[in-house]
């Protein structure tokens, strides 16, 4: 059976390494990036996926996601939406580091992540201003290929922001001024330092 013969949508289920994750408002990501089997899979996480669960998936947590697949013919692809997802591990911080996503292979390697909220209470608390100052020290020390900055939708903290995480250490940081950002840029390096 081809492809193209397939069932426009099908069920899936599939478990897997979260290797990425992008927010939305509230606590659960959006969609997920999950390795499983060689092959990462963007999956988006329906209204009733993110009510099934618990807690927030984290970087290295190994998921079960069910759900349907779209085969969209056009660009021949799937298109993945769950409907429900299980943590059945937590990532430990002493376990080894993830291998970069697949998606990331054809852009040089991001080995830190900084993830600033940009919704209106943080930005209001001065998260813009700590964005240009981490734009603009990033700049200067030529970390562009180092260390990534990513504007994000809410990570709970509306009454202390600005508030970010500094990826791959998962350290969450509120009421961030931009006095501070050498300070948390160092600290960014040394935890891409400590996963090498």
């Amino acid at each position: 059976m081809t492809l193209a013969s397939l069932p426009r949508i099908q069920r899936f289920s599939l478990t897997g390494r979260v290797t990425d994750l992008e927010t939305a408002d509230g606590p659960y990501p959006k969609v997920i990036f999950v390795s499983a089997q060689t092959e990462t899979y963007r999956i988006k996480l329906s209204k009733l996926a993110r009510k099934s669960l618990r807690q927030a998936p984290g970087l290295g947590d190994i998921l079960r996601i069910e759900g349907e697949r779209e085969y969209q013919r056009e660009k021949a692809r799937f298109r993945y939406k769950a409907d429900l997802v299980q943590i059945l591990s937590k990532h430990l911080p002493d376990e080894p580091s993830l291998l970069p996503s697949p998606r990331n292979i054809s852009s040089p390697v991001q080995l830190g992540k900084i993830l600033i909220c940009q919704k209106s209470n943080c930005c209001r608390r001065g998260g813009q201003a700590v964005w240009e100052h981490f734009e603009q020290l990033i700049q200067a020390q030529g970390l562009e290929e180092q260390i990534l900055l990513k504007a994000t939708g809410c990570l709970g903290e509306c009454k202390r922001g600005p508030a970010l995480v500094i990826l791959p250490g998962k350290s969450r940081h509120t009421q961030v001024t931009p006095g501070q950002v050498p300070q948390l840029l160092a600290s960014c390096q040394t935890q891409v330092v400590a996963r090498l």
